[in-house]
C-alpha cells in the first residue's frame, strides 16, 4: 500500500475469486480496514491487477533499499492514471 495526500493505493492477490477480480465487497472491506488506521484517508483504491501489484511491490524493495521516494514519484504517478483513470 501507497498513501498519497488523502488516497491509498492497494495492491491485492486474490486466491479463489473468478479470475481474481477485485468485487465490491472486497474492496469495500479493504477501504474500511485502511481507514482505521488513518483518519486522513479519504480515497482507498484497489487493484489487483497483475503490473499494478508487480510494481508496488518494486516500489516497496526499491524504497527499503534506499532509494529516494522523489524519484519514484513521475512514475508512480503515471502508473496510478493507468490503472485507476476514474480517480481524482
Amino acid at each position: 500500500m501507497m498513501v498519497t495526500n488523502a488516497n491509498a493505493y492497494v495492491a491485492v492477490i486474490l486466491k479463489g475469486q473468478p479470475k481474481e477480480e477485485v468485487t465490491r465487497e472486497i474492496e469495500q472491506k479493504i477501504s474500511r480496514a485502511v481507514k482505521s488506521t488513518d483518519r486522513d484517508i479519504q480515497n482507498v483504491f484497489v487493484s489487483s491487477n497483475p503490473d499494478f501489484v508487480d510494481r508496488m511491490a518494486g516500489y516497496g524493495k526499491r524504497i527499503q533499499q534506499g532509494e529516494p521516494i522523489e524519484g519514484l514519484v513521475g512514475e508512480f504517478n503515471e502508473m496510478i492514471r493507468r490503472i485507476f483513470p476514474n480517480a481524482r
